[in-house]
C-alpha cells in the first residue's frame, strides 16, 4: 500500500515547485553548491523524482546526468526508503511507480524501518541528521506532526535543535496542541498556521 504513493501521474505539493525553482536558479554545475539539507520521515522519493524531472526540463539534461545533480543535495530518510531511483546508485535501483513487480516489493520492504520506543538514535540516518542539524542556518518543519517520540530522537541526535531558531507549520493545530510543540522546543520554535508553501514564502527559510 506505501508504494502505491509513487504515482508519477498524481499532482505533487505545491511546495515542491517553489523548492525546485529557488534550487535550480543557478548554472547546472552549481546546483550540488547549495546548502540545502533536507531530512524526512517519509519512505517514498516523491521529492528526487520531482528535482530529477525538474532538472531535466530546466537544463536539458538526460536522465541520468539530472540524477548525479539531484544525489549531490542530502536528503536523509529517517525510517528508510523504497530504495535509489534508477541513475541515483549504481547498484540495484527501484523505479518510481507503482506498478512494481512483487520480488522487488519484497527489496523495498526490507529497506522500511520501525523504530520502536526503546530504539535509540545510533543508525547512521541520525547520526547525518544531527551533523546536517547542527551546521544548519535556518531550520524548518513541514508538514511534521511533531511525535514526541520522533522529536525525543531527533533531539538526542542534534542536541543544537533546543538551541536554534527554527520555524515550522502547525496547520489545523489547536492552541494546547500548539502550545505543547513549543514545549517541546523549549520555546525555540515558531508555528505558523499554514502550509508548507506559505511558509517557505513567509519565512524565506530557503534563502541566504
Amino acid at each position: 500500500q506505501l508504494k502505491k504513493c509513487e504515482n508519477p501521474d498524481l499532482p505533487f505539493g505545491d511546495w515542491y515547485e517553489y523548492l525546485s525553482e529557488e534550487l535550480l536558479n543557478c548554472p547546472f554545475d552549481e546546483i550540488g553548491n547549495n546548502k540545502l539539507g533536507i531530512i524526512t520521515y517519509n519512505f517514498d522519493r516523491s521529492l528526487e523524482f520531482f528535482l530529477q524531472r525538474a532538472v531535466v526540463h530546466s537544463y536539458g539534461k538526460s536522465d541520468l546526468e539530472a540524477a548525479l545533480a539531484v544525489k549531490q543535495i542530502p536528503i536523509i530518510h529517517l525510517h528508510g526508503s523504497f530504495g535509489p531511483l534508477p541513475g541515483f546508485s549504481p547498484s540495484t535501483t527501484v523505479p518510481f511507480s507503482i506498478r512494481t513487480q512483487t520480488s522487488v516489493l519484497k527489496e523495498c520492504a526490507e529497506k522500511l524501518k520501525i523504530i520502536l520506543e526503546s530504539a535509540q538514535p545510533k543508525d547512521k540516518e541520525f547520526e547525518q541528521a544531527g551533523e546536517m542539524l547542527a551546521g544548519g542556518e535556518r531550520i524548518g518543519f513541514l508538514g511534521f506532526g511533531y511525535g514526541e517520540l520522533n522529536l525525543k530522537r531527533l533531539f538526542e541526535a542534534a542536541p543544537e535543535l533546543l538551541r536554534k531558531q527554527s520555524w515550522g507549520t502547525c496547520f489545523g493545530f489547536r492552541a494546547g496542541e500548539k502550545v505543547r510543540v513549543e514545549s517541546l522546543f523549549s520555546g525555540k520554535i515558531t508555528l505558523k498556521e499554514m502550509g508548507c508553501l506559505d511558509l517557505l514564502r513567509e519565512t524565506g527559510i530557503l534563502f541566504s
